[in-house]
């Protein structure tokens, strides 16, 4: 029986190959729907960003900073838009 030879890749790896490599990410501070802050960090930054928030739990989360007509997240019920500041 015959091995393969395994491959060597660094993707997914820090610093490694992937749609990120050689980016600066953006970081933006969002104020969730209860009030307080939360960090998001992302390699895109939108020209019109607003952060994407939901609740689980009773606790609000972050999930994105996206643009604010973004058909992902736009007239869905349990998402909420809320303001996202560049830091």
């Amino acid at each position: 029986m015959r091995r393969r030879a395994r491959k060597e890749t660094t993707y997914g790896q820090k610093g490694g190959e992937g749609p990120t490599r050689g980016k600066t990410a953006t970081n933006y501070i969002v104020t969730l729907p209860d009030g307080s802050t939360a960090k998001k960090r992302i390699f895109f930054p939108p020209t019109d960003p607003v952060g994407y928030a939901y609740q689980h739990d009773g606790k609000w989360y972050i999930s994105t900073v996206a643009e604010r007509t973004d058909p992902r997240f736009t007239g869905r019920d349990n998402y909420k838009q809320c303001p996202a500041v560049m830091v």
